[in-house]
């Protein structure tokens, strides 16, 4: 007969006995009535938490059942035990806990995902949201959660996050009783700082001298005086287990025996005297034949009597069990059909003691074995594997993990894995293969600088064996960790043709998950590690292209991602675009990993950057570091690339101060920001922005370093961006030559690799430095390739874009007739400016309205709605409002004077244009008649930027995104189009609202939609 499991259509099987209380006769057990009264009244009996912690044998658990008998409350019991260490079976066992209570419950979302997806640490909150969420919908009135023996998962810490989210997101219907021994180690808020909070502690639940008159009156039917039970509660101080063990009704002759004497009490609490009781008053009691088969079945956490052939247990041991359960003589029974049962923990200690005393440490091997196989036929693996690791069978646990590993892993079980590999000596680990590989594979999160000899371990013991597969497993994880981890990509690149070969021998047999696993890595691998970007992309495909066929959104998530960082560093506009749509909705999908979420925002943010999207860059780095709180993604490579992509866009913003201090906030954001690849890029941006403000000594200091960290972790994409970078800071601290020869480095570095962005900034510095020499033929040679290389790749900016000197490029190559279109445009929509005469690039007029009015130069404020008369404001909205910002001097009339003789009109429209002018004029650095000119009849403005038409193109743009159905784009749009506007607030700067008319109605509702539109309606929402 197989265990009995709870039907579910979850992947863990979990015993039914999981969910009710231990079943305890009623005549077995003392009312605890008065403290119930007293402690637990009725009016109490929705409220939100009860925690009763209190050693063990105090009676804990009673208490609680009968509390909620007493007061007839609805309840889900829940048996927490050792499995519920990984935060995964945690889950699908509380979701099944629920089900056998409430009508027609489901998660199907939950039960989704926990099968389909590999679920990680980041995941775990959001799938209690959506349990709850469920939940709510199915509690009719007062519920409560009992979680009984919660000490077991005290420092199992992401477990014990599941329950503290549990409790802090939980409806107010859905109460919890948390029954522990030890404190807990939940941080709820319900927790702390709660004046409703109830909590009863051993104290508590110590047995008064009427209760100890009453358990031995009516349970353990033998008479006492009151003051015997006074005696025996000054012993005992009303511990219950020691009463009990002293006075235990065994048989029926000690039923009618009177105390006539103060027995010897165990103190409370005590282990020695604990078990000396249960040697001397319990097991002498047991019949004889039986002794050897408790100490076997004492090493099972449940006695399941379909294991009894296999254990070659007494026939009439069943017989037995029953009798003691319905005497609670310390066995309780886990079902109703007297096929479970368990030992009380106590009891369980004193006989695996005494087992270990009296039976041959070979016999307790065998009985572990035994259970395994037993285990394992009922699918019960991660049981079968802790039985093995109990046996001390190491090469079992070999053979177990070779071929159920993955089942295992595809089950989530991971936590559970790594728990007992955990327990091995490292030493033993480290001599089998398949040990030490599932250690380094699962331990990556939790110990990664740890890992690399296990795995190093692994694959030369899989090499020495010819086993193929697993050594490929091996590599194909090495590779990872290189990439994910250490950064060390020089030591990833000597893994990648050993593992290509092994992948390309074997992929006929290899399951299609594997083979996409190894796919990708070696794509990241290819891409970053040697800058192979043909290779990189032929097994990208290869990857997404199994991951479509095997329908698995979370393979084709993490393989689109690599995917578009090999268009980002090719220069591939279309690619990147194509894949980033593509994998936009796995963005949203539960059934998509937390983690691979991360890294598709993490792609659409290094788009975002390379392309110069600032405004939208800082939008979503905004809600990034709203996200570095969370402990588990500080510990990703996206942390500290977050700070970097911030330090990126303020220093190509002219912002080199703020960006320092960025990047020192950076550097101390994460263990992973430590690795010489990491710590490499933030001191190449620091150097950068110190030569920026002239600290000459400090920015050569860095970018030193920063060059010599960078030789030792590799990558040619890295190693040619360290050198433009290198070469820049140089450039800007005016040492020419030596700048020279590191961006010719650099750009032959980047040419190798198809690398479009570092060769454009090695032109820039390239062409600047000839600009300082006055060298304009080469000046001219290097611009003209620099604009015709950014126009070819769809680019308007690149990394190490310095605004100042841009700004210098550009309006040479304009007046050079150098790609001036091209030219032109980078000024205005990237610095604000415009090219005139020769002189420097005049800073564009900008005039905001949207939420607050000034009117500044390239984005400073110079002039308020102070500054303007209520009729210069109508004007300037008359001129913003109109098409082309012209407008005839007859429409001026018109408006602002239509009953009045033309002369007068005209000559109060030319007062009136005039004394705008001069207000203009006493704040501009430039001559005013460079932005407002009055020719022809028609006023007009010219070279300006109103927030106002941009808001409108951007808002365009984004409807031809999402009509498309491209909603990357779209989203991009709309948010950068959003960033136009300072306040969500109309401020009433035109009496006429000629601002309105640009929109021809509440812009402040067309914003929203756009942006509503971003969300394209099919993609479920974020968890």
């Amino acid at each position: 007969m197989q265990m009995q499991q709870h039907s579910s259509v979850l992947p863990t099987p979990i015993a039914a006995n999981k969910f009710y209380p231990p079943r305890i006769k009623a005549s077995q057990a003392i009312a605890r009535h008065p403290l119930i009264s007293a402690r637990l009244q009725s009016d109490q009996a929705d409220e939100k938490l009860i925690v009763v912690e209190a050693q063990a044998g105090q009676g804990k658990t009673t208490l609680v059942h009968q509390f909620l008998k007493h007061h007839h409350h609805p309840y889900i019991w829940y048996q927490i035990s050792d499995d519920d260490r990984d935060p995964v079976y945690f889950l699908s066992a509380l979701l099944q806990a629920f089900s056998p209570h409430l009508d027609d419950f489901t998660s199907s979302q939950l039960t989704d995902i926990i099968n389909n997806s590999q679920v990680g640490p980041m995941d775990l909150q959001g799938l209690v949201t959506i349990l709850l969420n469920d939940l709510e919908t199915h509690l009719d009135g007062h519920w409560y959660l009992v979680l009984d023996d919660v000490h077991l998962i005290n420092d199992a810490r992401l477990s014990v996050e599941v329950l503290t989210h549990l409790i802090d997101a939980s409806p107010q219907s859905l109460g919890f009783i948390l029954a522990t021994r030890h404190p807990l180690t939940v941080t709820a808020r319900a927790l702390r700082d709660n004046p409703h909070l109830i909590y009863l502690d051993t104290k508590d639940l110590a047995l008064g001298v009427r209760d100890i008159e009453q358990l031995y009156h009516d349970i353990l039917n033998i008479p006492i005086s009151r003051t015997q039970a006074t005696g025996i509660r000054a012993v005992t101080d009303g511990w219950i287990m020691g009463i009990v063990l002293a006075a235990h009704p065994l048989t029926a002759e000690k039923k009618k025996r009177r105390v006539t004497g103060m027995p010897h009490f165990p103190e409370a609490g005590t282990d020695t005297n604990i078990l000396s009781y249960f040697e001397v008053e319990i097991f002498s009691q047991v019949p004889a034949h039986l002794h050897e088969t408790f100490l076997k079945l004492a090493f099972l956490d449940e006695i399941d009597v379909s294991m009894f052939s296999r254990l070659g247990v007494a026939e009439d041991t069943r017989r037995q069990l029953m009798e003691m359960a319905d005497t609670n003589f310390f066995i309780y029974r886990l079902d109703e059909v007297n096929q479970t049962f368990r030992f009380h923990h106590l009891f369980q200690d004193f006989l695996q003691i005494q087992a270990r005393r009296m039976l041959e440490k070979s016999v307790i091997d065998t009985i572990h074995r035994q259970a395994a196989a037993h285990y394992l036929a009922n699918d019960l693996i991660d049981k079968a594997l802790k039985s093995l690791r109990n046996a001390e069978d190491y090469h079992g646990m070999e053979l177990l993990l070779k071929q159920h590993g993955l089942t295992l892993l595809a089950r989530n079980r991971t936590m559970t894995i790594l728990a007992v590999l955990q327990t091995i000596p490292e030493g033993i680990l480290q001599e089998h293969g398949w040990l030490s590989f599932f250690y380094g594979l699962l331990a990556i999160d939790t110990a990664p600088g740890h890992i690399m000899p296990f795995l190093q371990t692994a694959r030369r013991q899989f090499h020495e064996r010819g086993e193929m597969f697993g050594e490929l497993m091996a590599l194909t994880q090495m590779i990872y960790f290189h990439f994910a981890v250490t950064g060390y990509y020089r030591a990833g690149a000597e893994l990648l043709e050993t593992t290509r070969l092994l992948l390309e021998q074997s992929i006929d047999q290899l399951p299609p998950e594997i083979t996409i696993i190894a796919a990708r890595n070696l794509a990241a691998g290819y891409c970053f590690f040697t800058g192979d970007m043909s290779t990189a992309r032929q097994y990208g495909e290869l990857s997404l292209n199994l991951a479509i066929s095997k329908k698995s959104k979370n393979f084709q998530a993490s393989t689109r991602w690599i995917l578009g960082y090999i268009g980002l560093l090719s220069g591939n506009r279309h690619d990147v675009v194509n894949q980033i749509e593509a994998s936009y909705p796995l963005g949203y999908d539960p059934l998509v990993s937390a983690s691979n979420r991360l890294i598709l925002k993490l792609l659409q943010l290094t788009a975002l950057l390379m392309y110069g999207a600032f405004a939208v860059v800082d939008k979503r780095i905004e809600a990034s570091k709203a996200r570095l709180g969370q402990n588990i993604v500080r510990q990703t490579v996206a942390a500290p690339f977050i700070y970097i992509f911030s330090t990126i866009t303020m220093v190509s913003t002219g912002r080199a101060s703020e960006a320092i201090l960025q990047i020192e906030e950076g550097m101390q954001v994460s263990a992973t920001a430590a690795s010489p690849h990491m710590t490499s890029q933030f001191l190449q941006w620091r150097a950068f922005a110190r030569a920026i403000l002239g600290h000459k000594e400090p920015a050569i200091a860095d970018i030193e370093q920063s060059a010599n960290l960078r030789e030792t972790a590799g990558s040619p994409y890295y190693l040619a961006q360290n050198h433009a970078l290198h070469g820049a800071t140089l450039a800007i601290l005016r040492k020419f030559e030596q700048a020279e020869v590191l961006l010719r480095q650099a750009q032959h570095e980047a040419d190798a690799i198809s690398c479009p962005s570092i060769v454009m900034c090695a032109l820039a510095y390239r062409a600047w430095i000839a600009h300082e020499h006055h060298n304009d033929e080469d000046m001219a040679r290097l611009s003209a390739d620099l604009l015709k290389l950014m126009q070819t790749h769809g680019y308007t900016y690149f990394y190490g874009w310095e605004p100042t000197i841009m700004g210098t490029l550009l309006s040479a190559a304009y007046h050079r007739k150098i790609e001036p279109e091209f030219a032109l445009s980078c000024l205005q929509s990237r610095l604000l400016r415009t090219p005139i005469g020769a002189d420097e690039p005049l800073p564009l007029l900008t005039i905001n309205i949207l939420g607050t009015f000034y009117v500044g130069q390239a984005g400073d404020t110079s002039l308020d709605i102070t500054d303007f008369s209520g009729t210069q404001r109508e004007l300037l909205g008359l001129l913003i409002s109109s098409p082309g910002q012209s407008v005839s001097q007859d429409q001026i009339q018109l408006t602002f004077w239509p009953d009045s003789d033309p002369d007068k009109a005209r000559k109060a429209a030319d007062t009136l244009i005039s004394r705008f002018r001069k207000t203009l004029a006493t704040s501009l650095s430039a001559p005013v008649k460079h932005y407002l000119k009055v020719e022809k009849g028609y006023v007009r403005l010219k070279n300006v930027a109103i927030d106002g038409v941009l808001f409108l193109a951007l808002g365009k743009k984004g409807l031809h995104h999402a009509g498309r159905h491209q909603w990357w784009q779209a989203e991009n749009m709309f948010t950068e189009a959003f960033s136009c506007w300072h306040q969500m607030k109309w401020i009433e700067h035109f009496r006429y609202d000629q601002g309105r008319c640009l929109w021809g109605g509440d812009y402040r509702l067309d914003a929203r939609y756009l942006l509503e539109l971003g969300q394209p309606p099919a993609v479920p929402r974020p968890v």
